[in-house]
């Protein structure tokens, strides 16, 4: 009557002894309707059981369920602890993933829906196109070209002559006048 609701009983009520089973009520309006129909009310455990397995164990239910014994199920295949039985119990790990939507590769980098940046890029191809590319040299940036030197170790035999004489190269300068519209003043 009350939904499969546990009430907690009242052993000073007295406690029933049916079908091997110890009974205990929570007021004697329920001691009298169990009396009158046992079998039902115990069939009403037993489904309750079945719809919410803890309680097997909490009522102790484990005859009316010999699969979900805690004994049955802590003893290995030949009667011993599955962690003393011969042979280890075989665990394998399973999963299959598939994604819930599907996204499709067909994406192109180069496409644009905004017309602004249409615009954008329609403004830089026309400014390309009207560039040219020029290049000056100064006497500054002329000597910042990449330049390779070798070098002969002094030998450890030879002669020795008491002079010594070098020479320097006189290197030539080239000025260019009015590259900056200035009129040369005549220097």
């Amino acid at each position: 009557s009350k939904d499969g609701l546990l009430i907690p009983g009242k052993p000073s009520l007295g406690v029933l002894k049916y079908k091997d089973r110890y009974c205990v009520f929570s007021d004697e309006d329920a001691l009298n309707s169990f009396v009158g129909s046992p079998d039902q009310y115990l069939d009403g455990v037993i489904d309750q059981c079945r719809l919410h397995p803890e309680l097997i164990h909490l009522l102790r239910m484990q005859d009316e369920f010999p699969e979900a014994s805690l004994a049955t199920l802590l003893q290995g295949k030949d009667g011993s602890h599955p962690l003393f039985a011969i042979s280890a119990p075989l665990m394998v790990d399973h999963s299959t993933e598939t994604p819930t939507h599907f996204e499709e590769k067909n994406i192109d980098p180069t496409y644009h829906w905004n017309e602004w940046e249409l615009r954008k890029k329609a403004l830089q191809m026309a400014n390309i196109r009207n560039r040219q590319t020029s290049s000056t040299q100064t006497t500054n940036s002329n000597f910042r070209r990449d330049t390779e030197t070798q070098v002969w170790p002094p030998k450890s035999r030879g002669t020795n002559v008491g002079i010594n004489q070098s020479t320097n190269t006189e290197l030539p300068k080239t000025y260019t006048v009015g590259l900056r519209n200035r009129k040369s003043t005549g220097t």
